[in-house]
Parts: C-alpha cells; structure tokens; sequence
C-alpha cells in the first residue's frame, strides 16, 4: 500500500500517542492536511501550525514540547530522537506498529479514517508572469473574498498568502513562491468534488487578481 503524507503523518501521530504514550505538542506547517488536525484534537494534543518551511518547525522544535513535527511533503521530525526531517525513522515507526499491531498497514489506515474522517488533498501551481505574480503578492494582504465556490469562510490567515477555513474543515491557500512566478493553489475537502470546486474557484481568484 502506498501512503501519501496527508494519511502517513496523521497515523504516526496516533501512534506515537496511542502505541508508544507519548505526549507533546504537534507542529505543521500551513499547507499540511487537516487530517493531522484532526487527528491531534481527538488525542488531546496541542496543535500550531505555522509558515511553511521546516526552520519554523524547527524554531518550535527548540522551544520544547514538540511530539511531532511535519512539513507538506511528508517530512516528519520527531525532536526526542532528532530535530531533523528522519524518513528513515517515520519507515522504522510504521513497520514497528504494523508488527506491534498484528493489523496490515491498510486496514490500520481504514480504522484511523473511521475515526477522524477522511479529506482529499490536491496543490496546483498556477504559472503568471513575473510581473502579474509580484501584482498578486502586493494585492494578498487585502485579499479576502467573501465566499469561494459558495462557501463562506470560517476563519482566515495571511500568515503565509492567504488561506480559508471553511465549516467542515474543508480550506485552500493562496500562497505566491518566492523563487519563480508561481501562485501555489492548494485545497482540501471531505470529498473530490468540493475539493475539485474550491480549486477551481480559488484558481479562478487568482488569475483574475481579485
């Protein structure tokens, strides 16, 4: 079974907590899966999430209390072994719980969705020029649409671009690169087709600047 980041780290978090007793606080970065934060809030574990980059993760990392800390694209930190992305020991944790359990990997993965439901994650990057994608950067402070693919926002960031929280725990982001004219897209929702709709309408917000 091949696992993306956006189920991996929130089934090392249980297990960590659950499986192994551990305490401490968890750590994401802005465009992480709400699956992680969900998850922290049935185990009882405190949740920040922060700009994206792992130096911010590991600034947290240094002020204590960090249990895990993970990063978009999967990279997972546990500071009580090393404050650094460790792939090598998240494969050890995970083979560890699947012989721990007696249970394969995907029906462990079935029991963690039956518990904190399911979301669907995607990311697009939307290609401008240099200088429509510096146009952009210099309007997203002020940017706050009102509702996006007919769903209002809950709670919103310009903590790192812009990003919408919505009831059911769906959310995009709008956050320009700061190396190329890119506009990063990234949306998640319990289904494919309301996630699929906020990137299309979010996509759409960015191209039209407004």
């Amino acid at each position: 079974m091949i696992l993306s980041p956006h189920e991996l780290a929130p089934l090392m978090l249980g297990y960590l907590v659950e499986g192994r007793g551990e305490t401490g606080r968890v750590v994401t970065t802005l465009s992480c899966s709400a699956s992680i934060a969900r998850q922290a809030r049935r185990l009882g574990c405190d949740f920040t999430s922060v700009p994206v980059g792992f130096a911010r993760i590991y600034r947290e990392m240094l002020e204590g209390d960090v249990l895990l800390g993970i990063e978009e694209y999967g990279g997972m930190s546990v500071p009580s072994h090393l404050r650094e992305r460790d792939g090598l020991l998240v494969c050890l944790l995970a083979v560890e719980y699947v012989s721990r359990s007696r249970r394969s990997l995907s029906a462990l993965v079935g029991e963690m969705r039956s518990r904190i439901g399911r979301m669907c994650y995607t990311r697009r990057d939307v290609r401008m020029d240099s200088a429509s994608t510096q146009a952009f950067r210099m309007i997203l402070p002020g940017l706050n649409p009102e509702a996006v693919a007919g769903m209002s926002p809950v709670e919103v960031s310009h903590a790192d671009g812009l990003r919408l929280q919505f009831e059911d725990d769906a959310w995009v982001l709008m956050r320009p690169s700061r190396t190329d004219p890119i506009v990063r897209v990234y949306a998640e929702a319990p289904s494919e087709e309301e996630r699929d709709e906020l990137l299309e309408a979010t996509c759409d917000i960015v191209r039209r600047g407004m």
